[in-house]
């Protein structure tokens, strides 16, 4: 199976090295720019629990690498799918599998509206509970172990269950549901309990799950997002709880959402905190908690604009 990676932060160096090592080398997608041959680069993997890890990826800016790929991973920001799949458009297969791994919510929608051409059974979404922090050009620490799930394509079936495949062979724990809609939603409560409060107080995941006034905000977010996912057809069972215990469990861990705003990134706030929200309105249910904090995460990121850091 022919992957190729359209991302090269945190998780797609993470999923591409593992994949490396394991199975066979993914093509790592950069920034598009025509006519430049694949660069070799090492990738490195840490973690806690084992020997540092080692292999060579190519690195890829012509768009018509992409030609002949099985499979393309898109793990770039939600925010960043349209710009980020364009120069590769004309170059896609009909019968390649996209699958999104993004963070939030609408992100397959987002991957058919970009790929207007391709067969919509082809796309498919899915999500993980795996964590990573890059700490060099390509370096990255893997700080979280979890799984990985992957949602029915009407037109790919066997393709998934290969990627999936290719996926646990490499370390990473993963399944085909027929109902990712349930994991989307049980991983955005997560992420909208945990990311948005460690952005703004600047702490640790752990903080979240061992300080009173942290933890009675992330309870309310969880709760908001599970009304929301309820009206939607997604039950979710005890999210608050379920947030303060991967909160504890990551405890060093810093979310995405923090490292964004701490270094003047744009933040995935809009497709976590801000889709909560315009469901929300949408289904007439008031989410104020969850509101305010992407009020505050957008008002610090316009300042941080303005400022030119």
């Amino acid at each position: 199976m022919r992957i190729a990676i359209l991302g090269t932060g945190a998780m797609g160096l993470l999923v591409g090295a593992l994949l490396g090592i394991a199975v066979r080398p993914p093509l790592m997608l950069t920034r598009a720019r025509g006519g430049a041959a694949p660069v070799r680069h090492l990738v490195r993997v840490r973690s806690a629990d084992a020997p540092p890890l080692e292999t060579s990826l190519d690195f890829a800016a012509d768009p018509a690498a992409v030609v002949g790929a099985d499979c393309l991973l898109v793990l770039v920001k939600a925010w960043a799918t349209a710009d980020a799949l364009a120069p590769w458009r004309p170059y896609l297969s009909s019968s390649t599998l996209v699958l999104t791994l993004q963070n939030g919510l609408g992100n397959r929608e987002q991957v058919v509206a970009a790929l207007p051409d391709h067969p919509v059974g082809r796309i498919a979404a899915g999500v993980t509970t795996e964590a990573a922090l890059r700490v060099g050009p390509r370096e990255v620490a893997h700080t979280g172990r979890g799984r990985t799930t992957l949602g029915p394509a009407a037109g790919v079936p066997r393709t998934l269950a290969e990627l999936a495949a290719a996926l646990t062979a490499a370390g990473l724990p993963a399944t085909v549901e027929p109902e990712i809609e349930q994991a989307i939603w049980e991983k955005l409560a997560v992420n909208a309990a945990i990311n948005g409060l460690t952005a703004l107080a600047g702490v640790e995941n752990g903080a979240i799950a061992t300080r009173p006034d942290l933890a009675e905000v992330a309870t309310a977010v969880a709760r908001e997002v599970a009304a929301v996912a309820a009206v939607e057809g997604i039950i979710l069972d005890d999210p608050a709880a379920t947030a303060l215990s991967v909160a504890s469990a990551t405890a060093r861990n810093r979310s995405s959402m923090a490292i964004d705003v701490e270094t003047g990134r744009r933040s995935e706030v809009d497709a976590i905190h801000g889709a909560v929200v315009e469901r929300a309105r949408a289904a007439g249910i008031a989410t104020p908690v969850t509101a305010t904090l992407a009020a505050l995460i957008r008002a610090h990121e316009s300042v941080v604009h303005m400022r030119g850091d």
